[in-house]
Parts: structure tokens; sequence; C-alpha cells
């Protein structure tokens, strides 16, 4: 690293990104693997995973601004893998992009933990949490159009994500609470219908009794 000029931070970035390539040719990989090879696929995903993570975790404890970024651009990375993917029916490779995508936003919440710890700099925090708050808005936005072309089966989990990400921030839930009531609105009509269905049902039975 000395004699070729880089830093450390530098080579964590190589390292990171690179095994991101390799975790996102493993989640199509897993899709079209026959049921026999997928534990091991899954295995070196997790080897991958943790090996990246351990990464940023090290870069954390030098420069957690960095460490923090880097998380944020890999997420980037894995919610448009997600959205890539369903547009394709390539299901099982969206869920595990979906997994990882999930993964990585809980180690982006540390960084800027840590991040708040170690920064004295009070205008350098705030900076850095307005980036967190637009890269969450980004992938919110995102996950929206992946729910309204996602299978059935899918969208309560990506529902359940975009409540994850929204939940504990005043200004991501009053953003996008008007879209989250509507689809929720569109989900219950359904269930309104099907409960008029089983009324009338009733009555058609009684009136022949």
């Amino acid at each position: 690293m000395a004699k070729e000029g880089e830093s450390f931070d530098d080579v964590v970035e190589k390292v990171a990104f690179a095994t991101e390539k390799h975790i996102a040719v493993l989640e199509k990989v897993y899709e079209k693997a026959p049921y026999e090879a997928k534990n091991a696929i899954l295995r070196v995903m997790g080897v991958s995973l943790r090996g990246q993570e351990n990464a940023l975790f090290v870069l954390n404890q030098r420069n957690s601004e960095k460490a923090l970024k880097l998380q944020l651009k890999i997420m980037d990375q894995r919610i448009e893998r997600v959205k890539l993917r369903i547009e394709n029916k390539n299901l099982v490779a969206a869920k595990e992009a979906f997994e990882n995508y999930e993964r990585g936003k809980k180690r982006a919440e540390f960084f800027l933990k840590s991040v708040k710890k170690m920064e004295k700099n009070p205008e350098k925090i705030k900076k850095l949490e307005k980036l967190v708050f637009e890269k969450t808005a980004k992938h919110i936005e995102v996950l929206f159009e992946i729910y309204k072309k996602a299978p059935d089966q899918a969208k309560p989990g990506i529902l359940r994500a975009i409540e994850n990400s929204m939940r504990g921030n005043k200004k991501i839930e009053k953003l996008f609470k008007e879209k989250l009531e509507k689809i929720k609105r569109e989900i219950l009509i359904p269930e309104k219908i099907r409960k008029e269905l089983k009324k009338e049902k009733k009555k058609k039975k009684t009136r022949k009794t």
C-alpha cells in the first residue's frame, strides 16, 4: 500500500466494492442453482458479506464518516438490484438482494451512531444526517416503485421494509405518510369486499331456509 501510494481507506473502498460485485453475482447464481447447491452458495455469500462488513468495521474505527458513505453507496447498488430483478422477474435473486439491503441498512445506522460519538464538529454531523435522510428518502421512493411492480407474495415484505425505513424519523414519516396510507387503503378494500360477499352469501342461505 505504501509503495503504491494508496491509503488504507482507499484499499478498504476497493475491497468493499469488489466484494459487492461478487455478492451481486452470487445472488443471481443462487436463483439458477439446483436445490442441492443452494446452501453452499448461501455460505459463500455469507463469507463475502462478513468480509465486506469486517473491512468497513475496521475503517469505521479510523474514519466513521468514510465508512458511512461507503455503506450508503453499497445500499444504492442493492436497492437498484432489487428493482431490476423484480422487473426481470428474477424473484429469488430479488429476495436475496433485498435481504442484503436490509442488512446494509442496519450497518449504516451503526456507522451514523459512530460518527455522532466520534465527531466533534456539529456542522459535519448535520451534513451527514442530511445525507442519510436524502438517501433514505430516495430508497423509500424506489421501494414504492418496486411495490407496484412486485408480485403479490413479495408485497408484504416490501411494505414492512418501507415502514421500517420510515419508523423513528418524523421528517420521513411526514414525507411518505400519504403514500403509505394510500397503499394500505388499497389493501383493505378487497378485504371489505370479501366481507360484503360473505354477508350476501349468508343472506341468500337464510332466504332459502
